[in-house]
């Protein structure tokens, strides 16, 4: 009788034991859980700055072709109203044979763009303020050949 009775006392785990799987399935899962949040959260973030810097060089990219433009179109009898502020093209005096109207107006791939303002500095640089049909507002200095 001795004998049926450790058969039973081993085959019962102790009440401290009991109920332990449960809550640990839970911890494991919630922590399984918050790092796959935290890696989606992670590559969504990597996307994001990728994105961004693929819209900065867009940016660049149309700013560069566009001062390109007003540089080709400012050759010929244009050229000498890029020694003038363009706000002061229009006065007869400045370049008579130059039509400013040339150099206000732009289209790169299918974004026209507007001169804001071209500010000449001394030497053959000047800065080209274009206002684009989106909106925005892009400032760049460029060197003119003379």
């Amino acid at each position: 009788m001795l004998s049926a009775e450790i058969n039973v006392a081993v085959m019962r785990s102790p009440r401290s034991e009991q109920g332990m799987a449960l809550p640990m399935a839970v911890t494991v899962s919630a922590l399984l859980l918050i790092s796959s949040l935290s890696m989606q959260s992670l590559a969504l973030h990597a996307r994001q700055r990728a994105d961004q810097q693929r819209h900065a060089a867009g940016q660049r990219d149309r700013l560069a072709s566009a001062a390109m433009e007003f540089l080709q179109v400012a050759q010929g009898p244009q050229s000498c109203l890029l020694a003038w502020p363009s706000d002061q093209w229009d006065a007869a005096s400045v370049c008579p044979a130059a039509d400013p109207q040339h150099l206000r107006q732009g289209r790169m791939t299918s974004l026209p763009w507007r001169l804001q303002r071209w500010e000449p500095d001394t030497g053959s640089r000047g800065r080209l303020s274009l206002l684009w049909a989106d909106g925005s507002l892009t400032r760049q200095w460029l060197e003119v050949s003379p």
